[in-house]
C-alpha cells in the first residue's frame, strides 16, 4: 500500500514510480542457450546432456530427479526473466546466481558416467568435459578483467551504449575469446602496476587455483592430473564391480 501497488518495491534499483514488470524480461530465457558470451552450454558443455541425465536419474531415483528438475526450472527461470540476467560486465560465464545449477548437472552426470561401456554415453561425457576443461582454463589463464580490460581499452568497447550486451551476443567480445586475444598479444604483460585499481589486485601474484601452477611449474600439474584421472579410472572399476555382485536374497 505504501507505493500504490504490490509490484513497486519501493527499494534497491526498484524505487517509488517503477512497476515490477519494468524489470523483467525474456531476453535471459535464451540467452543462457544462445548468447555467444553467456551460454551455460558453452561454459558447462556437459548440461547439453542434462535432460539424458534426469531421465537415467528418474529410472533410478524419481524423487531425487524430480527435486533436480524443480530447483532447475525455478532458477533458471527466475534468473533468466531478470532484465540484470547479464550480470555484471566482468564476470566469466553465464550470471553467477546459476552456480547453483552446476552441482544439479554434475551430479546428474555420474548416470551417463554408468553408461560408460555404451560408446555413445561416452564419447560424450569424454568430449564435451575436454571442451569444458579448455574452455575453463582460458578462464584460470588469464584473470576476467585483463579480458575485459583488453575489450575495453584496445579494442574500444567502452565506446559502446551498453557493452555488456556486446559482450554476451558478440562472438568478438566474448570473454574466452578475449582471453584468447591477450594470451595471444602477451597484453597483461605491458600492464603497469600503478594502473587501476583493477589491475593492481591482478599484478599481485598467483592466483589460489593457480598457486602450484605458478610455484612449481607445469610438472607438478601435469602429475596431479594424472593422479586425478588414475583415481577416477579405479573409482569406475570398483562401481562396475560393485555392480556386477549379485544382490543379496
Amino acid at each position: 500500500m505504501r507505493f500504490g501497488s504490490p509490484t513497486n518495491f519501493g527499494s534497491g534499483d526498484v524505487q517509488a514510480g517503477s512497476q515490477l514488470s519494468d524489470y523483467f524480461t525474456v531476453e535471459g530465457l535464451y540467452g543462457f542457450l544462445i548468447s555467444p558470451g553467456h551460454s551455460i552450454f558453452i561454459y558447462l558443455p556437459i548440461a547439453i546432456m542434462y535432460p539424458f541425465s534426469l531421465y537415467f536419474l528418474y529410472k533410478k531415483n524419481k524423487a531425487l530427479a524430480i527435486l533436480f528438475i524443480y530447483l532447475s526450472i525455478v532458477t533458471y527461470f527466475y534468473i533468466g526473466l531478470l532484465d540484470s540476467w547479464l550480470g555484471a560486465t566482468a564476470q566469466w560465464g553465464p550470471n553467477r546466481y546459476l552456480l547453483t545449477l552446476v552441482p544439479l548437472v554434475i551430479i546428474s552426470s555420474g548416470t551417463l558416467i554408468e553408461r560408460s561401456h555404451e560408446l555413445f554415453w561416452k564419447l560424450s561425457v569424454i568430449i564435451l568435459s575436454s571442451i569444458g576443461f579448455v574452455i575453463n582454463f582460458l578462464g584460470n589463464l588469464v584473470w576476467i578483467m585483463y579480458a575485459l580490460s583488453y575489450g575495453w581499452g584496445v579494442e574500444g568497447l567502452w565506446k559502446a551504449e551498453r557493452p555488456g550486451v556486446h559482450i554476451a551476443w558478440d562472438p568478438f567480445y566474448a570473454p574466452y575469446i578475449q582471453a584468447i586475444k591477450v594470451l595471444i598479444t602477451n597484453y597483461s604483460t605491458n600492464l603497469q602496476p600503478n594502473g587501476t585499481d583493477y589491475h593492481i589486485i591482478g599484478l599481485y601474484g598467483c592466483q589460489f587455483d593457480l598457486f602450484i601452477f605458478c610455484k612449481f611449474g607445469i610438472v607438478p600439474v601435469i602429475a596431479i592430473a594424472v593422479a586425478i584421472i588414475v583415481l577416477a579410472c579405479l573409482i569406475l572399476k570398483l562401481l562396475k564391480n560393485e555392480a556386477r555382485k549379485p544382490l543379496n536374497s
